[in-house]
């Protein structure tokens, strides 16, 4: 499957479902949406374990700059990446 946009593939996610739903008795239908729920929990753990790789891995090669880096990574992380700086403002604005 090629990549899709999110738009798209919220809609073939929501076409797939209803099919699924027509189709299976209402047991077997829980037990895939449990499945397709222990699945998003295990890729939202492989791409938290990404970042941290790559997070270490940018430490490391700037080892002057480790504890900066890592802070700015827990900023962004804490805000949701909405900070100040990633919407183009200057730093410590807090949104105002």
């Amino acid at each position: 499957m090629s990549v899709m946009d999110s738009e798209a593939l919220d809609h073939r996610i929501d076409e797939v479902v209803a099919r699924l739903r027509e189709r299976l008795a209402s047991e077997e239908f829980r037990l895939v949406c449990e499945l397709r729920h222990l699945e998003e929990l295990a890729l939202l753990a492989a791409c938290t374990a990404w970042e941290q790789r790559c997070l270490d891995a940018l430490a490391q090669h700037f080892p002057e700059q480790a504890l900066a880096i890592r802070a700015v990574a827990a900023h962004v992380r804490n805000t949701d990446a909405e900070c100040d700086t990633l919407r183009g403002l200057p730093a410590g604005r807090q949104g105002h």
